[in-house]
């Protein structure tokens, strides 16, 4: 990848979807008989998600989007948003093989908005930094108990959190993936 990337031309960023769901795992969460998570609906449990679609660039403007499903269109919705605060230059997004990522109306919209995807291998979450982001989002929203609360403020604490802290979560990736003259890029 490195030989096709020049920053002055191209907007480098990670891409991940996290979700936030009602019913946590209950290691991260304290229930009590007071306290708990879970939501019930005619006295059954029920579990209630949406998706995070995030968007961390080295060298553009971040994105975080809220969807009510991590599907292809979502993730093409959120791609709209990243193409329009990221114009003008190619965006690389580094990001898992997740099934929406190769689907193919994903692919042509990526070819139609000079979008290029570079997939990781398989099982290595550890090469992609917006990981070490949502870690301290669900850690952070964790604190809100009533699910719509938490959704009323997850994207913008989701987006807040990842951008003030991008540096910090991409220090390690810069120093071992990136060439001398584009780290310089960054650091200017």
């Amino acid at each position: 990848m490195e030989a096709n990337v020049d920053l002055d031309e191209d907007s480098v960023g990670f891409l991940d979807e996290s979700s936030v769901v009602s019913m946590p795992n209950k290691r991260r969460v304290l229930n009590t008989k007071a306290v708990k998570y879970t939501q019930t609906t005619s006295g059954k449990k029920s579990r209630r998600s949406k998706s995070l679609f995030g968007f961390m660039f080295l060298n553009g403007e971040d994105v975080v989007m809220m969807a009510d499903k991590g599907n292809s269109q979502s993730l093409i919705e959120s791609l709209k948003i990243v193409r329009k605060t990221n114009k003008n230059k190619r965006i690389i997004l580094i990001c898992d093989n997740a099934k929406i990522h190769h689907a193919r109306i994903t692919k042509a919209f990526l070819d139609d908005e000079n979008i290029v995807f570079v997939h990781l291998p398989p099982y290595s979450p550890d090469l992609n930094p917006i990981e070490f982001g949502w870690k301290d989002v669900k850690k952070g929203l964790s604190r809100y108990l009533i699910f719509d609360e938490m959704i009323e403020k997850a994207e913008t604490f989701a987006f807040e959190k990842i951008s003030s802290n991008k540096q910090g979560y991409t220090k390690a990736w810069i120093n071992k993936f990136m060439m001398k003259d584009n780290k310089e890029k960054l650091v200017d």
